[in-house]
């Protein structure tokens, strides 16, 4: 019986191939991202320098990949002999011909308890708050919703919401707390308004984002009020004046002399004592509850480590130049706490990530000597250092990022259960994580072996508490399978056990 002949679309010669295309000695389709990369769900670089690949970062990704399949291999042999790709986002039609059980196999899709409309964005104390859809603390507001619903306890307002937001306290100022004077005073009202114009129609064209009916009405009002009369709103509103009257100084051509005072400063200093006290407040706003304002301090902290560098590993300083080593280990241990940061606030918060395209060998506290093995032998011979503490803490919180990406809700990867209309995740990817948290835990010494120092023995606890943290984030979407009888038709093993990981690892945190 003749068969019909496969057809293959044909790919155009270009005259450069993306890194993955030249390594696998395939046609690049010359487009970015292309086609490929796309149907295989890999960071195309075609026509970006700056996003080329090096050769030792390949070779870690290859290795994380043999990783993952060798967890995929460890794993638990499938319940049924479907195809396992049948539980990775194949269309409807198709899910619907294999066995119902398919879904809930060791090697398929487990239902979660976020869906799409899981996101939140709350008002609290007159400002808002925005909650992702796996965000540790919407997934709180979830747990605790629920519970209140099999109690029968009916609230005016949800208790979930109410809990959530106790860690975002103090978005704004209170009354009662001590608020700096202002700078300086603001001109008369009618040249207020005249510069104010000026700013918004003349000075920033094409950067129309101000309602000017409302923005002038409430300029009459804020400008009447006395100083000490200023609340926390208001105040805030003058924030937006005195930069449009900047604006408007800047631009009226018959106050050129106004920016002197500005030309003539001098240019602020972008040390890395500047990146360590924002490390130091970040984490003063965030162990004080005040995640929302610690996330804005620490977008500061990034936009100020890009502009020096810090995400490059050898940036160039000329023919013949080159940073000191111990400067570079220097730049690398502030960098890596940022980014440690900014994987747990994200991750806490649910928004992106404010690193994006950095250098892998930035990401780690590695001396030079020590990157050829991401510095596993230098944690083990100097496991009660604070340079091993630190470097063990940040290799967790890497572990957290890679979590914290893979559940995007807008990757190619996750897959919609459109029965219950929340999102399903793969064993696959659970196992591989855990590998990964499982490897990293069994390096640390026995907690016997800590040397009697108040330092150490609080490194050590912290540590834990980060991969139990991290172990959390791994496994809370399958809490609601702990509710779930065993006759039940939705009931599964795996999301039962990866529930019950979830609440063993709430309660590590807590002994």
């Amino acid at each position: 019986m003749a068969t019909e002949p496969r057809t293959i679309r044909s790919v155009p010669r270009v005259v450069s191939a993306c890194d993955s295309c030249k390594r696998r000695k395939l046609k690049c389709s010359g487009e970015q991202p292309c086609q490929r990369c796309y149907a295989g769900n890999v960071i195309c670089t075609y026509g970006s320098t700056s996003a080329r690949i090096k050769p030792l970062d390949y070779i870690r990704h290859l290795e994380s990949r043999v990783a993952d399949l060798e967890a995929q291999l460890a794993g638990p042999t499938p319940r049924n002999k479907e195809p396992a790709a049948i539980s990775v986002g194949l269309p409807d039609e198709s899910r619907q011909a294999g066995s119902s059980q398919t879904s809930q196999g060791a090697l398929g899709a487990i239902d979660t308890l976020i869906g799409p409309m899981d996101d939140l964005l709350s008002s609290f104390d007159g400002s808002e708050t925005y909650h992702g859809a796996f965000a540790s603390l919407n997934v709180l507001r979830i747990v605790r919703d629920k519970c209140d619903n099999l109690a029968n306890i009916i609230t005016p307002l949800s208790s979930g919401s109410i809990l959530a937001e106790a860690f975002s306290k103090g978005t704004a100022p209170s009354r009662s707390e001590q608020v700096m004077p202002l700078v300086a005073d603001l001109p008369d009202l009618a040249e207020c308004q005249r510069l104010c114009y000026i700013a918004i129609e003349e000075a920033l064209p094409c950067h129309e984002c101000i309602d000017r009916e409302d923005f002038f009405a409430q300029l009459v009002k804020v400008h009447a009020k006395p100083r000490e009369g200023l609340d926390p709103s208001d105040r805030a509103f003058l924030a937006l004046v005195f930069a449009l009257l900047g604006f408007a100084k800047h631009f009226d051509a018959e106050n050129d002399s106004t920016t002197e005072a500005y030309s003539n400063r001098e240019a602020t200093l972008q040390g890395l004592d500047i990146l360590r006290a924002i490390v130091y407040q970040v984490l003063f706003l965030a162990s004080s509850c005040m995640l929302s304002k610690a996330y804005t301090r620490l977008s500061i902290g990034v936009a100020t480590a890009l502009r020096i560098g810090l995400h490059v590993s050898g940036p160039s300083l000329g023919p013949g130049l080159q940073l000191p080593a111990e400067q570079m280990f220097r730049r690398r241990q502030v960098f890596s706490m940022l980014y440690a940061i900014d994987t747990y606030i994200a991750s806490t918060l649910g928004v992106p990530k404010l690193f994006h395209q950095v250098d892998t060998d930035q990401i780690l506290p590695l001396r030079d000597e020590s990157l050829k093995d991401r510095g596993i032998s230098f944690a083990r011979q100097n496991p009660h250092t604070p340079e091993a503490e630190s470097l063990i803490g940040c290799r967790i919180l890497v572990i957290l990022g890679e979590i914290h990406t893979r559940r995007n809700p807008f990757g190619k990867g996750m897959v919609l259960n459109n029965n219950s209309k929340t999102y399903k995740l793969t064993s696959q990817e659970v196992a591989s994580v855990n590998a990964q948290l499982t490897e990293c835990y069994e390096s640390l010494p026995p907690v016997d072996q800590v040397p009697p120092v108040k330092r150490a023995l609080h490194a050590q606890l912290a540590i834990r508490h980060a991969y139990a943290i991290t172990l959390m984030a791994l496994y809370r979407p399958f809490l609601q399978h702990l509710t779930r009888k065993a006759g039940d038709h939705g009931f599964c093993m795996e999301g039962y056990a990866y529930g019950s990981q979830c609440i063993t690892a709430a309660m590590q945190t807590i002994w």
